[in-house]
């Protein structure tokens, strides 16, 4: 497996694995200075660990997280305590910074008057369907961004097809053009793209570059920055790391947004990379997909990037009423809503959890999810295996050839109790599915960069369309049922005959599952 490809970037794996041994090893001398020490120093810090651990254990308990993220942190705090509470601090305290949340929220102030919410949309909703009424105030309630009444979302069923229709709305640019990603690789497919922002900014385009520095280092084209040279381009690295360790440097920039002029905007699993377009193949077929949307619902996409970009962004801060079209030339559908929206470590509501929770729970039929990490937290899991004793059909897809063997098996882990309740396991048999979808009855769906795992659910910022009755839901539902010709799926029978040692290893990954 190519060492380049996967999400996880592998110095997030190296600061993540560094800290572990280095506080490992920082225990390990404590102890050996205690047992070489009397006796009253070793009950002396006997008594000191267990403080330590009741006080964090009380700590962890009280703080308004998920069980499943505190069970993992209490057993190894149990286990270990100078370790645990240290990796907890560093990398489990799911908190921001105050200063940073002063910021994130002068930026929500500054752009709130450009997100307004029609009340008559809603209540047209209302009397449609209560369920998804419900669904969409939920959403507009805890992202605080507005729901449209538009069928202008076009589903994009494979990176190569999104990419090129991509690029020819970039070239129709006149005035801007924002670009959020957390990959973006030395690839023909940058190649491409670079040329043609190239040559918007030397049409007067000002073009900005948001991207996130874990998912970039060691992938970035050769001389990135030395590109932008050109006058009308800026970029920024978004969370970069630094030389010091910092509580926040957890938290990663894992969306994929291009807004165009403020008419057009895409977004979905594809970042920018030759395996997304499948000009390399070392997972086999990489199957990856996303939205283009027009209208009025950009101004959401566009808000997301500018609050992102003017973080901590003295210098080049962007003023919002610059970039947000006052109405874009196109037509409302009576009978289509759509609601981009965001989520992230700093808003404790879960916005994008819990919608797939109310989804899920409101099924009628069917459940039909795309996902290449299946880590899910006791209520997620708890609302598919509901789902489908109740009837529901419930089919989940991940991929077959993994990028992460550990993630992978952990993605397994979770197998047993899904397939026991009736839901059906499909793996992708001919490579890597990287599309994030979750359909429901063929008549309302999410699709964006919001992984079914612990990291998108509660560590990075994401972002999502959730659609109804546009039509573009049918699309999906036949685009999945594609997929499932190519995939293979797994039976309970086959699956529960798997090795003792199989069995005990998942359980172990269950167990720390919140750290992977």
């Amino acid at each position: 497996m190519d060492k380049h490809k996967g999400e996880q970037n592998i110095i997030q794996t190296v600061i993540n694995g560094s800290l572990f041994f280095i506080v490992l090893a920082i225990q390990i001398v404590v102890l050996i200075l205690l047992y070489r020490g009397t006796s009253n120093l070793l009950l002396y810090s006997e008594i000191i660990f267990n403080v330590i651990k009741i006080c964090s254990v009380i700590y962890i308990v009280a703080k308004p997280i998920n069980p499943s993220y505190k069970i993992t942190w209490i057993v190894l705090i149990t286990i270990l305590p100078v370790l645990g509470v240290l990796l907890f601090l560093l990398l489990g305290n799911i908190s921001i910074p105050k200063r940073l949340q002063k910021n994130i929220d002068k930026n929500r102030k500054l752009s709130q008057k450009f997100l307004n919410c029609k009340k008559e949309d809603y209540m047209i909703l209302k009397e449609m369907d209560i369920h998804k009424y419900k669904q969409a105030c939920f959403l507009t309630n805890t992202s605080e961004f507005p729901i449209y009444r538009s069928n202008k979302i076009e589903y994009l069923n494979i990176g190569e097809v999104y990419f090129e229709k991509m690029l020819a709305d970039l070239k129709k640019a006149e005035k801007y053009i924002f670009l959020e990603y957390f990959i973006i690789a030395k690839s023909s497919m940058w190649d491409r793209l670079y040329e043609v922002l190239k040559d918007r900014s030397e049409h007067g385009v000002k073009i900005y570059i948001l991207t996130d520095q874990i998912g970039c280092n060691f992938r970035l084209p050769d001389g990135f920055k030395n590109h932008f040279n050109l006058e009308n381009i800026t970029t920024k690295m978004f969370n970069p790391i630094l030389p010091f360790i910092s509580i926040h440097m957890n938290y990663r920039d894992h969306r994929k947004i291009t807004v165009i002029d403020g008419k057009f905007a895409y977004t979905g699993g594809i970042n920018i990379g030759d395996e997304y377009i499948n000009k390399t193949k070392s997972l086999g077929h990489w199957k990856d997909f996303g939205v283009r949307v027009t209208g009025k619902a950009v101004t959401n996409l566009a808000i997301m990037f500018l609050r992102m970009w003017n973080i901590g962004n003295k210098d080049n801060f962007l003023n919002y009423e610059d970039y947000i079209l006052e109405e874009p030339d196109y037509p409302n559908d009576d009978n289509g809503f759509i609601l981009p929206f965001c989520d992230g470590p700093n808003n404790r509501n879960n916005p994008a959890e819990n919608t797939y929770i109310n989804m899920i729970n409101n099924a009628k039929k069917s459940v039909y999810i795309t996902t290449p990490y299946l880590i899910l937290d006791n209520e997620l899991l708890t609302s598919l295996t509901n789902a489908a004793c109740s009837g529901i059909d419930v089919r989940i897809v991940i991929p077959h050839i993994p990028d992460k063997k550990i993630v992978f098996t952990l993605s397994r882990s979770f197998y047993d109790k899904l397939l026991k309740a009736g839901v059906k396991i499909y793996e992708y048999e001919i490579g890597f599915i990287h599309g994030k979808s979750c359909i429901v009855d063929g008549e309302v769906a999410v699709v964006g960069t919001i992984n079914f795992d612990f990291r998108s659910l509660y560590l990075h910022y994401e972002c999502g369309v959730w659609l109804y009755n546009t039509g573009t839901e049918k699309k999906m539902t036949e685009d999945f049922f594609d997929t499932l010709d190519k995939s293979i799926q797994i039976k309970y029978e086959a699956w529960k005959k798997r090795s003792v040692f199989k069995k005990i290893f998942e359980a172990i990954l269950v167990v720390i599952a919140p750290l992977l």
